[in-house]
């Protein structure tokens, strides 16, 4: 892709993609989930209204948090509070 066709950043200050994983022309490590050994992608269904909502909500909270993570932090509460000792 020519530099002309690259997308221009939205945000003053915020990175690219490509500027984000090439720092000092070093490639950095992906950073994501799907790069880190301990997350695994599932399937499970919800219902349209529910995701949208938690969506809208979890932007409006701008605490970095996305969908898997709240959906993680949901499964752990709920695995914690119904282990048999």
């Amino acid at each position: 892709m020519a530099e002309s066709e690259m997308p221009e950043k939205l945000i003053e200050g915020e990175e690219t993609a490509a500027e984000s994983e090439n720092i000092a022309g070093k490639r950095l490590k992906s950073r994501s989930k799907r790069g880190d050994p301990a997350w695994k992608p599932y399937t499970l269904m919800l219902k349209s209204g529910t995701h949208k909502e938690a969506a809208i909500i979890l932007r409006r909270m701008d605490s970095g948090k996305d969908m898997s993570d709240l959906a993680q932090e949901l499964f752990e509460q709920w695995v914690s509070e119904h282990l048999v000792d």
